[in-house]
């Protein structure tokens, strides 16, 4: 008999939280919510709107990578 046990583990599923907050980093990455006409505040030679993609693009990633690192289940094989 071929039994195989199945232990529950975290899954990146289990975390709505960080699911929110990913696609709220997705959300501020897109800057249409800025009023249109407005001049842009040039921090370091880049428009705000560009700083503000920037962090939320790494936030995102960095979200993304602890999922990744942290719930992934990956399969063990077992001959």
């Amino acid at each position: 008999m071929n039994h195989i046990e199945n232990p529950v583990r975290d899954e990146p599923r289990r975390h709505p939280l960080l699911w929110v907050f990913a696609l709220f980093c997705l959300f501020l990455s897109v800057p249409f919510y800025y009023p249109e006409g407005r001049a842009p505040t040039m921090i370091f030679g880049l428009p705000d709107w560009c700083w503000v993609t920037l962090i939320a693009d790494i936030l995102f990633a960095l979200i993304v990578c602890w999922m990744i690192l942290k719930t992934w289940i990956a399969s063990s094989e077992e001959d």
